[in-house]
């Protein structure tokens, strides 16, 4: 059937002007919460990947490699043009009366492909807080690495000069890799417009060279003078011997899991690992880790002799010089070359540190802020006030979010109210907000009636229920203990020293009458029975009179 070409063309047009005009209409609606904001961004995104699918479609169409799109052209000229067009007119309807269930939509489904697929976890809260948890587990649990808390994590998250290039191994590459990982992830779901790539590598179109190419270029030139922050020596030139103990000594293989791992430690610590047991030493930066890898939980005699450098020398020395294939039919660089071919390991490390500390300064700085705020909040409050908090924010509770002139604004208006003296002439107490509670409040609770204690050394309280509960606290215990008097009940309303010694004494005249003198008490009968007390029996003993 003619014409489908050009059909196809035109509905791609169709459906990129339907596109353009629902981005307008998003771009429209001011988002009130976070939550919307990353809402909106994305279905952005999702609506400009259905353009350029599109508009990669016709780009095809246009190009006319098979010459479809001539030949239907030609059937529009000349005196074919009007037959042509009923020809695909009658074509069009015996096909809809044969298939009369077939929908016919007019416009693509913009709502359903607009619609954002991302999800983010509790702590991140839509996108407003980083979720570094699990890192910082990992971050913890490295045996070279100090015992930070989760708040002080956060503060030197892109500070790597805390471990040693020396002790940097594949667990320490893993967190770094992982760590990466991460921060595109949540860069890439909250900021779907933003192109990362180009702030990290360059411009991803291949065009020209400017400030976005920069990054990598700083990288290089940081890795060859040995500056960068993460305390990375200056990469070893080609034939020069390992110097220092570290390359001197044998790799411990307990922390490595595969021999893919190894490759973190670099072409030049895996070879003087190989000298240290006697091994050839040559070879890519895979076969050097397999080789070295194969030898764990084994003792030297136990090695494969085939292994040793003794035998096959030639065989080593051929596997030294010259490149040789990494078993993708990519040349790699010889030993000399220190592996310009494959990506070294440590290099590979260190990049990695360099584009955190490049994400986490230039793009997440406000969002990194944002947490150490976040997280010190969250150590106040209880897991209810955390859940209202979160279910407010999802539901768009929270206060709306500003513009950046009207942040300022606010800012400004805040830091005045800040500066400026309190107006409270009536000298009433502060609240939680640090503003002058409500005068009817302060005639309700009679915080205007003072009330002193002597006890306490003549302090003041404000309301009879700062009163009352002073009695329980540590100062007015203190003043009991000083007076020798047991601060209970009895001593209640009592403020004055006066008055509590006065009371004690009492008190404890009621007791002695109460308490049982066996003297007095103690009753004894005599041969007549006679009843008397122990002190008259004892003293009429004596005497001889009974």
């Amino acid at each position: 059937m003619s014409g489908l070409t050009l059909e196809r063309a035109r509905a791609n047009h169709e459906d990129i002007e339907a596109y353009e005009a629902a981005i307008v209409a998003i771009l429209e609606d001011k988002p009130r919460t976070a939550k919307e904001r990353v809402w909106q961004q994305h279905r952005v995104s999702n609506l400009i990947e259905q353009i350029q699918g599109r508009s990669k479609d016709l780009e095809g169409i246009y190009e006319d490699v098979h010459g479809t799109m001539k030949e239907e052209l030609a059937t529009l000229r000349g005196r074919d043009a009007f037959p042509s067009f009923y020809a695909r007119v009658d074509h069009a309807k015996e096909y809809h009366q044969k298939h009369p269930d077939v929908p016919v939509k007019h416009h693509p489904p913009v709502q359903e492909e607009a619609e954002p697929r991302v999800s983010f976890s509790g702590e991140e809260v839509f996108g407003k807080y980083l979720d570094l948890q699990a890192s910082h587990m990992e971050f913890y649990a490295l045996p070279q690495t100090p015992k930070w808390d989760y708040q002080t994590y956060l503060s030197r998250l892109a500070d790597f000069s805390v471990v040693p290039a020396g002790k940097k191994n594949a667990a320490w590459a893993r967190y770094v890799h992982n760590l990466y990982n991460y921060l595109l992830s949540f860069i890439q779901r909250t900021q779907p417009l933003l192109n990362v790539e180009e702030i990290l590598d360059g411009n991803v179109d291949g065009g020209e060279e400017g400030a976005t190419k920069k990054a990598e270029a700083a990288f290089e030139a940081l890795w060859q003078a040995g500056k960068l922050p993460g305390g990375w020596p200056v990469p070893a030139q080609g034939g020069g011997e390992e110097k220092g103990a570290e390359n001197t000594k044998e790799v411990d293989l307990r922390g490595f899991r595969t021999a893919k791992e190894l490759e973190v430690l670099g072409m030049d610590r895996l070879k003087a690992g190989l000298k240290a047991l006697g091994m050839k030493c040559g070879g890519t930066l895979e076969e050097r880790a397999a080789r070295l890898f194969a030898t764990k939980g084994k003792k030297k005699e136990e090695i494969d002799p085939k292994l040793l450098a003794g035998n096959g020398k030639k065989k080593s020395k051929a596997e030294g010089n010259g490149p040789t294939s990494n078993g993708n039919g990519q040349g790699v660089g010889t030993d000399k070359e220190g592996g310009k071919g494959g990506e070294d390991g440590k290099k590979q490390c260190a990049r990695w540190e360099f584009r955190i500390d490049l994400l986490v300064k230039e793009v997440l700085r406000e969002v990194v802020e944002a947490t150490k705020k976040f997280v010190e909040k969250k150590q106040t409050r209880t897991k209810e006030e955390t859940e209202t908090e979160l279910r407010q924010e999802e539901e768009g509770l929270l206060p709306e979010l500003r513009g950046e002139g009207e942040e300022e604004d606010e800012d400004e208006e805040e830091e005045e109210d800040e500066d400026g003296p309190i107006y409270n002439p009536l000298n009433l107490p502060l609240g939680y907000d640090g503003k002058p509670i409500p005068y009817w409040l302060y005639k309700l609770h009679g915080l205007g009636v003072e009330y002193k204690c002597e006890i306490c050394g003549n302090h003041s309280y404000w309301g009879r229920r700062a009163f009352d509960r002073h009695f329980q606290e540590w100062r007015h215990a203190h003043g009991m203990r000083c007076l020798k008097i047991p601060n209970t009940k009895h001593f209640h309303d009592i403020t004055t020293i006066k008055d509590a010694l006065a009371l004690y004494d009492r008190i404890k005249e009621q007791l002695k009458g109460e308490v049982y003198d066996a003297e007095v008490e103690e009753e004894f009968e005599d041969s007549e029975g006679n009843v008397l007390n122990r002190r008259t029996f004892q003293d009429l003993a004596r005497q001889g009179l009974l």
